[in-house]
């Protein structure tokens, strides 16, 4: 007997496997209030057990239904037959012209993209066809990735309700080398929804295809801390950054900005990465009157304990690329002043009444003037511009409320 039960299937890139998507826990909370089951279906494969968290709700279970294929020539085979479907060489055909603009490295891109596409709409059918009523299922692909172009292939054969949110890797072509992102207008156009993180976001796609049906903006949201960060009181000032330590948020760049800075200074790091022993060997040229700490990744609790029990003058985001960055809706819901590169839906956010925004190809200069000149400040500008930071999230980032109305536009 098919199951009448409200169920979700969720597709991401290693959700619920560390590290990564940590902003979806909040979503994930929502959800499955929202539904009897929710099923989370990572796209990436062979994830260590011991990496999964284990405080997910009752009713959200995950389903690791791509197993990778160790026998390479098996492998081969079955791409090769994948190839030959009727549906994904109709797929080509439509999308060929596009791809070969690129050349062969886009047509590779293409033809690995609808492969990986086309086994994981099997994998997915497979999981459900013979067990739900599919006028209760809803699928969701967080990403505008190979997971979004499953749904759409499922959705060219099966009438199911499929939606995508997009964010800023998964939107903008140019980001890429080739600068080619398979598929996105076939995929907008066949999906239910396509649901941009910031306005900015849906005003590239509406201009880029006209699909102002197809597209719309839900913000991602952060949960209520009900505690106000209090700042330094002590003339030492603390700047706090929190990063994936990789070349695109160019931390090297606050590096350099405190190289000759001669206030009394505390610069905390959160996060781990590839690049953590450059950065500390480069942190070395800072002068002795700037303290630098480097912590490892933490959990989302730890973080926001941290923002809450430590005095933190002033955030710095100075990343090169961005969707809408949760980490700045995070330290706003504590009343964090930002200073932030204007990139992505950045502007969106931050402005100069909660905080200072760069340009993207700022000078280390620029950084350094942008922190002199706020702790010069008076501390009746100092408190309005923090309490303006948190009325930004109170108005617009809240997760209560974002995500319900997301579930009440998107998901019913």
């Amino acid at each position: 007997m098919l199951s009448k039960a409200r169920t979700l299937f969720l597709l991401t890139n290693r959700y619920p496997y560390r590290p990564g998507e940590e902003f979806l826990e909040e979503e994930i909370k929502k959800l499955s209030q929202s539904f009897d089951n929710v099923y989370i279906i990572p796209f990436v494969k062979n994830l260590r057990v011991e990496d999964r968290r284990n405080d997910l709700p009752n009713n959200v279970v995950v389903k690791d239904i791509l197993v990778s294929n160790n026998n390479r020539l098996r492998m081969i085979i079955d791409s090769f037959v994948t190839l030959f479907d009727i549906q994904v060489l109709k797929w080509i055909l439509s999308e060929k012209g596009k791809a070969i603009k690129h050349g062969m490295n886009g047509l590779k891109k293409m033809i690995i993209w609808i492969i990986l596409a086309s086994k994981l709409k099997k994998a997915i059918i497979k999981s459900y066809k013979n067990n739900f009523d599919l006028g209760n299922v809803y699928f969701y692909s967080y990403w505008l990735s190979p997971t979004a172009l499953a749904l759409a292939l499922a959705k060219d054969d099966i009438d199911i309700y499929a939606i995508s949110r997009v964010h800023g890797t998964d939107l903008f072509e140019e980001r890429h080398s080739p600068p080619y992102l398979p598929f996105q207008e076939k995929v907008i156009n066949t999906l239910n929804h396509t649901i941009s993180v910031s306005k900015m976001g849906t005003e590239y796609l509406e201009q880029k295809f006209r699909l102002e049906s197809k597209v719309s903006t839900s913000y991602l949201g952060t949960r209520r801390i009900n505690k106000i960060n209090k700042r330094s009181n002590d003339r030492f000032y603390r700047i706090v950054s929190c990063s994936y330590m990789v070349p695109i948020k160019r931390l090297h760049l606050i590096i350099d900005s405190l190289e000759k800075i001669d206030l009394k200074l505390e610069w905390t790091h959160i996060g781990g990465g590839p690049l953590k022993d450059e950065l500390t060997e480069l942190s070395k040229s800072i002068p002795k009157n700037v303290t630098v700490n480097f912590l490892d990744t933490m959990n989302n609790n730890d973080v926001m304990d941290y923002y809450t029990e430590v005095p933190i003058d002033l955030f710095i985001n100075v990343s090169e690329l961005e969707g809408l960055p949760v980490s700045i809706m995070e330290v706003f819901s504590v009343g964090i002043p930002v200073c932030a590169t204007d990139v992505g839906g950045t502007s969106e956010i931050v402005n100069e009444k909660n905080g200072y925004l760069l340009e993207k190809k700022f000078k280390a200069s620029d950084l350094r003037e942008v922190i002199l000149n706020h702790f010069n400040k008076s501390q009746h500008e100092i408190e309005e511009m923090r309490k303006c930071a948190y009325e930004t999230w109170c108005k617009s980032f809240s997760s209560e409320e974002n995500y319900s109305k997301f579930i009440r536009e998107y998901l019913n």
